[in-house]
């Protein structure tokens, strides 16, 4: 038989502060654990709060999960909006198609300057492609992601021209979004042969955004280009 007699011993902690630390550990229960609905739920509120949404808000919310939980369960921080009714004021389709264009033709300019720089001969194709010293053929295009299902996401590619992506060429830069389509995020300068789909699943990832295939800026870009290139 237990015999139980509160306050046996002289406590630690008061009960008040102890109360209070359980109602604090409640609040801030690690964001990463929460469940969808629970992730969503605060996702609104912080909306409600805030008045808008950014990835920047979110990040310094302490009590709303990070970016990165929200696109590993609903794809992309921008299908979670949509699922609590956030909208962005996003590119339709052929406005998106007119910025992918746009994204694609300052940054062919800027590489093709780069090249020069490093003194190759850089010419453009009929189909915008850049032509290194008459042999190496770079094409251009925009990746962003999109979700097929909860915590699924898959990767658009983008040219400037229809039927870009099935032109011959030897190299391709890929272009990377963020999740809101708003900034480039990184730059992959990878085997063309690894990006003629239009759609890249989630096993390909590794091969068309692969580290050894990632660079900084459109310099180093250019070096590499250089580099692979006969003189």
């Amino acid at each position: 038989m237990w015999i139980r007699c509160d306050n046996a011993l002289h406590s630690i902690v008061s009960p008040d502060m102890f109360a209070r630390a359980q109602e604090l550990r409640a609040v801030r229960k690690p964001r990463h654990l929460v469940s969808d609905q629970q992730a969503l739920d605060r996702l609104s509120a912080l909306l409600r709060r805030a008045g808008t949404l950014s990835l920047k808000i979110i990040r310094e919310a302490k009590d709303v999960p990070s970016p990165i939980t929200f696109i590993k369960r609903f794809g992309s921080v921008v299908a979670a909006y949509d699922l609590i009714g956030f909208r962005l004021a996003r590119f339709r389709r052929a406005e998106f198609a007119k910025k992918i264009s746009s994204i694609i033709e300052a940054r062919t300019h800027e590489l093709v300057l780069q090249i020069e720089n490093l003194g190759a001969k850089v010419t453009l194709d009929e189909g915008g492609q850049i032509v290194i010293n008459d042999g190496v053929i770079v094409s251009i295009c925009v990746a962003r992601a999109y979700a097929y299902m909860p915590g699924r996401r898959r990767w658009r590619l983008g040219w400037a021209r229809q039927r870009a992506w099935s032109a011959p060429s030897d190299l391709t830069l890929v272009i990377t979004m963020d999740d809101i389509d708003r900034e480039i995020a990184q730059y992959y300068l990878s085997p063309s042969d690894t990006v003629k789909l239009a759609r890249i699943s989630e096993k390909k990832l590794h091969q068309v955004f692969a580290v050894e295939f990632l660079h900084g800026n459109l310099k180093s870009v250019a070096e590499a280009i250089c580099t692979a290139s006969p003189a």
